[in-house]
């Protein structure tokens, strides 16, 4: 209880109130909003709103909030596809394979064109756009390697992300990022925190309008059942249809988001692992083949504890 009030005493940051209490506060108000729609007590609720029914919705709200804002990380890592069942997970992988498979295939195709190409060719500037852009999205949107690959779209952009340094300096993200973290500058650690707030925020969003899918279209449902209205049964679909909506949108917005944030992460160990290097106590080697096999040592003492060999 303790924990649940020092957060709730914190709960007034703008970022909080963005974050979390907004999408808790839009959540209920069309979840009970939906429930009076269909039991015809809206109007009542807008003219005479009572005080025991105002409390209970502001602590629905406000609990909400703190457990979004609790579960922001399992909510991507649900939407990364870690969370997924593994029968939907397997589904999705082999779908995602499938794409990164036909744009490497696409990407392959178009070097050759290229090469075979005058730069006069009439269709030579539409052949590199193409070109340019499957390249970024395999460099973005993919990790390099099918072994790799998540099932969603969430999750291949952060895979590739975290891939970025391991492939790159011989870094390991998940060892040494939050060593990392605490070298960035202010500025660098606030565009980073608010990068995957956004993304989080939309993927928030997307959860919250599916179940808000589901509510409105059993809501309805059930009104054209016990009514018997075809009427009704045109309006559930609607609502459906409606919220899914809604909640592809978000998603869709949240890979933006994501691609934003990742691209963050990349620039933190492009810019500030020598920075790390020194306050380990290294000079950051000047080759890149020694500064792979100097991450992989240092990489190997956080994780397993062997001690460095061989650097200075």
């Amino acid at each position: 209880m303790g924990d649940l009030w020092k957060q709730l005493t914190k709960s007034l940051s703008p970022q909080w109130l963005l974050f979390s209490f907004m999408p808790a506060f839009a959540f209920w108000f069309l979840a009970l909003g939906g429930w009076a729609v269909h039991e015809h007590k809206l109007r009542q609720l807008i003219q005479n709103p009572g005080v025991f029914e105002s409390v209970i919705f502001l602590v629905l709200v406000i609990l909400s909030a703190w457990i979004l804002s609790m579960l922001s990380k399992n909510i991507v890592m649900f939407f990364e596809g870690y969370l997924l069942p593994s029968r939907l997970r397997r589904k999705f992988l082999a779908r995602e394979i499938r794409r990164w498979e036909a744009m490497r295939r696409k990407w392959a195709t178009l070097v050759r064109e290229l090469k075979n190409k005058s730069r006069r060719d009439a269709d030579y500037i539409d052949k590199l756009n193409q070109f340019r852009m499957i390249d970024s999205i395999l460099v973005y949107n993919f990790p390099s390697r099918r072994e790799n690959i998540m099932p969603t779209d969430i999750g291949n952009i952060l895979k590739a992300s975290e891939e970025y340094p391991r492939l790159r300096y011989g870094i390991d993200p998940i060892v040494l990022w939050e060593h990392l973290y605490s070298q960035l500058p202010l500025e660098m650690k606030s565009s980073i925190d608010t990068a995957f707030n956004e993304m989080a925020l939309m993927l928030t969003s997307s959860l919250l309008s599916f179940l808000l899918a589901v509510e409105w279209f059993a809501l309805a449902a059930l009104k054209a059942v016990t009514t018997g209205d075809m009427v009704k049964w045109l309006l559930a679909f609607l609502f459906l249809f409606m919220f899914l909506l809604f909640s592809i949108d978000f998603y869709k917005i949240s890979v933006i988001a994501a691609l934003k944030f990742s691209k963050l992460i990349r620039a933190s160990f492009d810019l500030y692992r020598d920075k790390l290097a020194r306050e380990l106590g290294y000079d950051l080697p000047k080759s890149l083949s020694d500064e792979l096999r100097f991450w992989r040592s240092i990489t190997l003492f956080f994780y397993r504890g062997i001690p460095p060999e061989g650097i200075k």
